[in-house]
């Protein structure tokens, strides 16, 4: 006789990120199951609330980094999570469109892969005429440039800005490797990518720890070390102060709220490279090869020094901006 399979659990009773990350930032749209794992995580790991807020408010000052330094105002806002209203919610950190508006009439596309989130985006934003909310898979890079809301919104021969903070953690290391290689390979030279990652370099059990709880739901959570995170970067080159904590980010804090040693993560703007700037052997398919090889031939804690950022090197804010002046 056979067994009848199992019901598929309703979908508020399987938690989600970005379902904890708005319990966490005190928001209202979680459910039973999203704050029992937040409980569990917060006993494993006391300051995570305090690390989220730290990677918004670096998140904030990235956009308008990108917008008034940069001067690109076209976003696209991989995996932002539960959107809200800066109006409403005057203590969170400002939204991309709102952070980006203080400097442009911004363009901006959030991308999310669940319907619940992108739900909540479409109402959050229609008052906004340069934005639009799609559902899919933010890693999916070619489908994504594809999307006809996103083609109706970002003019691809202009300068974009990808904000993967809190994204790439989420992702095994040949899909992270491949992500961003490929938003290198469809982004014109002169846009930008925000990085914000979770570390193993601080408090690497309470990491591990935070990776089993979030594995026992089907969940990857992947913290890496500052030269992993490096090496992801690959084919884009960071601004100056280059990969540091999001709390240090341009400039280290003149106050000890919030305080790096809470960060548990490390940040960085990176530009696409210039035509010429990277040698021919260093293309998006080589570096992802050699990259992987070298990730599976040793352990995290005996990885070589960042490599990546060899050649060219840091490049000034004063740089980064003349590369995409008018």
């Amino acid at each position: 006789m056979s067994l009848s399979p199992l019901p598929e659990p309703h979908w508020t009773q399987v938690p989600k990120v970005a379902r904890i990350v708005d319990y966490f930032t005190g928001g209202t749209d979680n459910y039973a199951a999203d704050r029992a794992l937040a409980h569990r995580l917060r006993q494993t790991a006391p300051w995570l609330p305090q690390m989220l807020l730290i990677n918004r408010q670096y998140s904030q000052r990235a956009v308008e980094y990108m917008s008034r330094v940069l001067r690109i105002g076209q976003f696209l806002d991989l995996g932002y999570g539960m959107p809200h209203n800066s109006d409403a919610h005057p203590l969170k950190p400002l939204h991309t469109y709102d952070a980006a508006s203080l400097a442009c009439t911004p363009r901006v596309v959030y991308v999310h892969n669940s319907r619940v989130v992108h739900g909540h985006a479409k109402t959050s934003l229609a008052e906004h005429a340069g934005t639009a909310a799609i559902h899919t898979n933010a890693r999916e890079v070619g489908r994504l440039m594809d999307n006809k809301a996103v083609a109706s919104l970002i003019d691809i021969n202009c300068p974009v800005a990808a904000l993967c903070d809190d994204l790439l953690c989420w992702m095994t290391d040949e899909d992270a490797a491949w992500f961003v290689a490929d938003l290198h390979d469809r982004l014109p030279p002169g846009s930008a990518i925000s990085v914000s990652h979770a570390t193993t370099d601080t408090a690497p059990e309470v990491m591990g720890e935070l990776a089993g709880l979030y594995a026992e739901h089907g969940i990857v959570f992947r913290p890496r070390s500052r030269d992993h995170i490096g090496q992801l970067l690959g084919p884009w080159t960071p601004v100056a102060p280059g990969l540091v904590t999001p709390a240090q980010w341009p400039t280290p804090p003149d106050h000890s709220f919030p305080g790096a040693d809470q960060s548990h993560a490390y940040a960085a703007v990176a530009l696409h490279r210039p035509a010429g700037a990277a040698p021919a052997a260093r293309s998006s398919r080589s570096w992802i090869s050699s990259l992987l090889r070298r990730r599976r031939s040793r352990p995290e804690s005996e990885a070589s020094p960042i490599q990546p950022f060899a050649e060219p090197g840091f490049v000034s804010a004063a740089t980064a901006a003349r590369w995409v002046a008018p």
